[in-house]
C-alpha cells in the first residue's frame, strides 16, 4: 500500500522550527557555516519528512 505524504500544519510546523534550531545549533558559525549546517541538519531529517518550499524557506532563514 502506497503511503499518503502530509505536510505539517503551522501550528505543527512552528513546534518543529524551534526543536529544528536546537538541533541544528547554528550559534557562532559563519553564513557559510550556518548554511551548510542547515543542509546537513535536513539531511539527517527522517526520511519520511515532508515540507513545503516555504517552510524550508524559513529553515534556511535561520541561517540568517
Amino acid at each position: 500500500m502506497n503511503e499518503i505524504a502530509t505536510v505539517m500544519n503551522e501550528e505543527e510546523f512552528g513546534y518543529f522550527l524551534k526543536s529544528f534550531e536546537k538541533k541544528a545549533d547554528l550559534k557562532s558559525l559563519s553564513l557559510i557555516s550556518r548554511r551548510c549546517q542547515v543542509v546537513d541538519t535536513l539531511c539527517g531529517l527522517q526520511s519520511d519528512t515532508v515540507l513545503t518550499v516555504g517552510q524550508i524557506k524559513q529553515l534556511f532563514e535561520l541561517a540568517k
